[in-house]
């Protein structure tokens, strides 16, 4: 006998309760699908909320500051002195104040300085919408004014020395300088990246890539691992960075942008399919505490790439004139800080006789009394590079010429007595001789050959004419065992 079919598709009742369970179960998990999107997109929100509109105070973020100064002193001072770190601390603190007063000036929000223990220190702040004029002065706001001043305290070095003028302008032009390298994380490769890398996604990814090597590299070769670790966190950070172009160039061409009602906000919608768009990219996110506040911060570089273009040709030669402008301004107060320099002290009763000191590398290396006609006379030591501690000679000058014993040190201790009569060298000894070696047959040129302690040439003796004693524009080196050069004086052999 023929079975009839219960419908046209010959279908059972049981086959149809089937499908209508797996229908109602498939519907649940749809709707549960999108509740969680939803919940996640809620969470994103309100992680953007706190990036964008931080609950903080500037009482807070001055006790964080003075807490992580605190910290950076007392970690400083295990390898360092207490001068060196009151100095670094300082020029630190110049060099993030001109980030911190851009970051105010241009509206950035949250915007917190604090210190990275054996590190450095740092400025933060959330910029919505900030033109690439207004970035790039914000990065150059932090080593221009410490290059600027560096140079500045050179040039009063020059007229004042002193060991706190040197330590302090060389302080504040060797790190600011080294912050203007061509490198993330530094200013100077946040710099190259706005006017030349953000123009293209894989230049910045290879410049990324670069940096974050070099870091790590850099961190294993000096045995530092706060540098092989930021060197890490960059390597990690170049996939988010991908991502944020990849998926900025997809929502660049939809109606999104074109609904924008505030340039200060994020709109909703736009927060939405970002973040529905990053699910589906990263689905491993929704399971994880810390998936909504990555989420969070990617949408916000989605937002600020979008809204953002490259600088123009203008702003881009104007940003990288004064770029290089610090470059070139650098090696000058390098030079102003060590070319050796000199100034007359003058006694405070008004009756010691004035002396004129030469500094070199911020310590004094020689200083001569000066006679009433400008002439060196009375006393002069001179020093090793290691300042005062270590005497190189001593004697006394008599009305412009050397006159008398001049002892000469080597480690703290004699090692020679030279005897001059008003600039001639007549006679030298050691110590533990009793009597004066004079030079060979008069000729005082071949003097030293005569000791086969030295094998150099021998002493050119010299007078110093009649010359103002005062602050000079080139220096002169005098070597006992070499010509002396420069033009500080006219120098003429003694009569």
């Amino acid at each position: 006998m023929d079975t009839v079919p219960n419908n046209a598709e010959g279908r059972s009742p049981e086959d149809e309760s089937k499908d209508a369970v797996q229908a109602d179960s498939s519907a649940e998990l749809t709707a549960a699908g999108e509740s969680r999107s939803e919940a996640f997109v809620q969470q994103v929100n309100e992680h953007l909320d706190q990036i964008h509109s931080p609950k903080s105070s500037w009482r807070k973020n001055l006790v964080v500051l003075a807490l992580t100064v605190a910290l950076f002193v007392l970690l400083g001072l295990v390898k360092s002195t207490l001068s060196y770190i009151v100095i670094l601390v300082g020029v630190l603190l110049v060099h993030e104040s001109g980030h911190y007063l851009g970051m105010r000036l241009f509206g950035y929000r949250n915007v917190r300085m604090f210190f990275i223990p054996l590190f450095g220190a740092a400025v933060s702040g959330v910029g919505i919408r900030v033109s690439p004029l207004k970035t790039g002065i914000v990065l150059l706001l932090g080593p221009v004014p410490g290059i600027v001043l560096g140079v500045g305290l050179a040039f009063a070095y020059r007229a004042y020395p002193s060991s706190w003028l040197f330590e302090i302008g060389l302080l504040l032009v060797i790190l600011n300088a080294f912050n203007l390298l061509p490198l993330l994380p530094m200013d100077g490769g946040r710099l190259f990246h706005l006017v030349l890398f953000s123009r293209n996604r894989y230049m910045e990814a290879a410049f990324s890539l670069f940096a974050s090597l070099g870091l790590i590299t850099t961190g294993w070769i000096l045995d530092t691992w706060l540098l092989m670790g930021l060197g890490a966190l960059m390597l990690m950070g170049i996939s988010r960075d991908l991502l944020v172009n990849r998926i900025a160039r997809e929502m660049r061409s939809s109606s999104l942008l074109d609904e924008i009602e505030s340039e200060d906000e994020i709109p909703p919608a736009f927060t939405a399919a970002a973040a529905e768009r990053i699910l589906i990219e990263k689905p491993q996110l929704e399971k994880i505490d810390a998936g909504p506040r990555y989420a969070a911060q990617t949408v916000h570089s989605m937002w600020e790439k979008l809204t953002n273009d490259p600088p123009g040709i203008f702003t881009s030669l104007l940003l990288l004139a004064i770029y290089f402008l610090a470059l070139i301004m650098s090696p000058l107060a390098m030079i102003l800080l060590f070319e050796p320099t000199n100034t007359v002290v003058y006694g405070a009763d008004g009756q010691s006789a004035p002396r004129e000191e030469w500094y070199s590398a911020g310590m004094m290396i020689e200083w001569t009394e000066v006679g009433p006609d400008t002439l060196y006379h009375g006393l002069h030591e001179s020093f090793a590079a290691r300042g005062p501690s270590s005497l190189e000679n001593k004697g006394r000058w008599e009305n412009g010429f050397q006159h008398g014993e001049w002892k000469y040190y080597r480690e703290g201790e004699v090692d020679q007595i030279i005897l001059f009569d008003r600039g001639k060298i007549v006679g030298a000894k050691f110590p533990g001789d009793h009597e004066w070696k004079p030079p060979l047959d008069g000729d005082q040129h071949n003097f030293f050959y005569s000791l086969e302690k030295y094998e150099m040439p021998g002493i050119e003796e010299y007078q110093i004419p009649d010359q103002p004693c005062g602050p000079m524009k080139t220096p002169l080196w005098l070597d006992l065992f070499g010509k002396t050069t420069g033009d500080r004086y006219p120098i003429r052999v003694g009569e």
